[in-house]
């Protein structure tokens, strides 16, 4: 029986053909790095542009998959693809210094004393609390939404205080009445927060059937909201 004869390759050759196999095998692994990192590369920038910040930067959310921007007036609205009526409101107000979210100076019941007064009481204006004038003006807010969706026009289902990363804020959701000319047959969910300088808010519309249609996603989006 004869022995196939072994092949004998000088050490040079062997050691080219080697370089060969890892050259090849770089260039594999390079081209195969190339597509899973554009790949990734092109997630990342739809997941970018998804994230929608205000004009202001000061905050920023994800509104539902799905969901398109449309402008009405000036102002930023969410909506499911050819429902313009059931809608996500995105606004973003400056303060003004010494005022309210509003715009508009901010009094104690008996109308003598702005807020920053009435909070800091027997203090001098560098003891001022920010902090504490924040939360004196969204405890107001908060009686100003009892009594708003408290009428004949609101059935009001929900209110209470909330917080997001220090800021106070306030939810509620209710129902817009039969007397309700505007908001007749359609739920109303509101996130608003306040910083020092500005109040942040998101507003959800539809009818009941939507609502109950968008709750989980409306939710999610909700609490995607990050202030900066």
């Amino acid at each position: 029986m004869i022995l196939p004869q072994r092949t004998h390759i000088p050490p040079k050759k062997r050691l080219l053909n080697t370089k060969r196999r890892l050259a090849v095998t770089a260039i594999v692994l390079f081209i195969t790095a190339y597509f899973i990192g554009a790949t990734t590369g092109e997630e990342s920038t739809k997941n970018r542009v998804s994230r929608v910040s205000d004009p202001l930067n000061i905050s920023s959310f994800l509104p539902p998959e799905g969901w398109v921007k449309w402008d009405f007036y000036g102002k930023s609205l969410y909506s499911p693809v050819n429902d313009k009526d059931t809608r996500i409101a995105y606004l973003v107000q400056e303060n003004k210094s010494g005022k309210g979210a509003e715009g508009e100076k901010v009094s104690d019941p008996e109308g003598e004393k702005g807020l920053s007064e009435d909070v800091n009481r027997g203090k001098g204006d560098e003891d001022a609390d920010p902090n504490a004038e924040i939360a004196a003006f969204r405890d107001k807010k908060l009686s100003e939404y009892k009594r708003t969706f408290s009428t004949s026009n609101y059935s009001l289902i929900e209110i209470k205080p909330v917080e997001l990363r220090g800021y106070p804020g306030v939810m509620l959701v209710a129902l817009g009445t039969e007397s309700n000319k505007l908001f007749g047959g359609k739920n109303i969910w509101i996130v608003e927060y306040y910083t020092p300088t500005h109040t942040v808010s998101l507003t959800f519309f539809g009818t009941e059937d939507k609502f109950n249609e968008y709750k989980k996603a409306v939710d999610a989006s909700f609490h995607s909201l990050i202030i900066y």
